[in-house]
């Protein structure tokens, strides 16, 4: 994923959709095209902080409790 960098900063910045993950760490999840989705696992610090845990590509969007949706 390193050569999807700026992708990975995207989606963090601009998701289409996150979705709540495992000990507080949410998902946010972007459309990279015809079936294919980047996902970005990630934790809050703060409102103005936080860490990327690990980032993957999916066939679908990805599932679980939707935290935010772009409309």
């Amino acid at each position: 994923m390193a050569s999807h960098y700026h992708d990975v900063l995207e989606a963090i910045e601009g998701p289409e959709i996150v979705v709540r993950g495992n000990r507080g760490a949410l998902k946010a999840a972007r459309s990279m095209g015809k079936r294919k989705w980047l996902v970005v696992v990630y934790r809050e610090v703060s409102r103005d902080d936080g860490f990327v845990i690990t980032a993957y590509t999916l066939d679908a969007r990805p599932k679980g409790k939707i935290a935010w949706r772009r409309h």
